[in-house]
């Protein structure tokens, strides 16, 4: 082996060790994600005057607010990965460091609504409103996520009831509608009827005039007294009857137009609900269903999803389908809690006097003096005892002479 020189001189491009780089790396690396995902206490209050009490507490204020920003992140994330999704690895990074941007955003707001009470006021209102309004929109986005996370079939099967309503349902409601509306040949024979009707009863029964109104209402004497089938114009179009039968006919036509596509709205539904939503989209609709999921049955826009997982949540919500929410429900509670405990600490301990008294400049300097003075009156007592020590000297240099009997001259 060659023998190495103590005194030789190191490359610059001399290599650090691997373990120093370990170390360094692992010490970077957590003084990063402590200053991302941690509120400390000490950035809870000033350092003109903190006691053990206000120390501790603070610790515990601190311990939450990094708590409730730690569920919220964790509840929020399914949903923004979901959105981000589709970008690949770039959205999960994506997703990732806007998470973080948002727990060091809400730290901070919580900091800023604490820290600069007692200098700035309108500061500490701006921090304690974004406190709250990231709580509050994060616990229902916690909510939605996890129902994102955890209840994909619903979310499927909640957008296959949508397409179907959108493709076979709202059509027939429409063509029921559109039918529920007179026709206007239908409204004429009605009109038309009620005229001649009224005529004839006005007229005398051997005047000319009814000999002529009589067939335009309701054909050849012969014709009135038959069935409609053996009458001599029941072969001809309806437009061609006289008014009367034109009116009975053409209502009849009309009802059971309207009786029929009730009846086949009603027959979809029976068959929808047989099938399930998914299923017969698939079996009737299948360029639909092909264009929206895929062959798991999972939506495939991911922001298709995300507004679904929001209709969903909130529908649930509001109309008391509690049951149904499930684990997302219980996130979105827990949030809600955890929140609002969060919230009220970070009021509380803003207007806490010690709290405030930390951060007064006034304080500080009143302290400072009172330290000075401190120092002071120390260094006067210990003057003081030394110029006693002196005297205590002279003493006993004096009663050393006298107990020789003799002085230094004298020797």
């Amino acid at each position: 082996m060659t023998p190495t020189n103590r005194y030789q001189k190191r490359s610059p491009n001399s290599q650090i060790p691997t373990a120093y780089n370990s170390v360094f790396s692992y010490r970077w690396l957590c003084h990063l994600v402590r200053d991302l995902l941690i509120v400390t206490a000490s950035e809870l209050y000033g350092d003109a005057i903190v006691t053990k009490k206000l120390a501790r507490q603070s610790d515990w204020v601190a311990g939450i607010l990094t708590v409730t920003n730690l569920i919220n992140a964790a509840s929020s994330f399914p949903l923004l990965l979901l959105t981000l999704i589709d970008f690949g690895i770039f959205g999960w990074l994506l997703a990732i460091a806007i998470e973080l941007g948002l727990i060091k955003f809400s730290n901070w707001t919580g900091v800023v609504a604490i820290a600069y009470e007692a200098r700035h006021k309108n500061w500490n209102g701006i921090g304690l409103a974004g406190v709250v309004l990231i709580n509050i929109v994060q616990s229902f986005v916690g909510g939605v996520g996890t129902l994102i996370l955890l209840d994909r079939p619903s979310l499927s099967d909640r957008l296959s009831e949508q397409l179907i309503q959108e493709r076979v349902i709202v059509p027939q409601e429409k063509k029921i509608e559109a039918l529920q509306i007179e026709p206007q040949q239908l409204t004429e024979a009605k009109n038309q009827c009620q005229n001649l009707e009224a005529r004839l009863a006005r007229t005398l029964p051997n005047s000319p005039e009814r000999g002529s109104l009589f067939p335009q209402a309701y054909g050849s004497w012969q014709d009135y007294n038959l069935p409609l089938p053996q009458r001599s114009y029941s072969t001809s179009p309806v437009a061609q009857w006289p008014w009367c039968p034109k009116s009975s006919r053409l209502t009849e036509i009309y009802a059971e137009n309207l009786t029929r596509a009730e009846e086949e709205l009603e027959k979809l539904k029976a068959e929808i609900a047989s099938l399930g939503n998914l299923n017969y989209l698939h079996s009737t609709l299948f360029d639909v269903y092909a264009q929206n999921f895929n062959e798991n049955d999972e939506i495939k826009s991911s922001m298709r999803a995300m507004a679904i997982a929001l209709d969903l949540f909130f529908s649930r919500l509001k109309n008391g389908e509690w049951a149904m929410l499930g684990l997302s429900l219980y996130v979105f509670i827990l949030s809600v809690v955890t929140s609002g405990i969060a919230v009220g600490l970070i009021a509380t301990h803003a207007r806490r006097e010690d709290v405030q008294m930390s951060w007064s400049e006034a304080a500080a300097e009143a302290f400072i003096e009172f330290l000075k003075q401190k120092r002071q009156e120390r260094a006067f007592e210990l003057d003081r005892v030394n110029s006693q020590k002196d005297i205590i000297l002279t003493s006993s240099d004096r009663h050393n002479y006298s107990f020789n009997g003799k002085s230094d001259s004298q020797q």
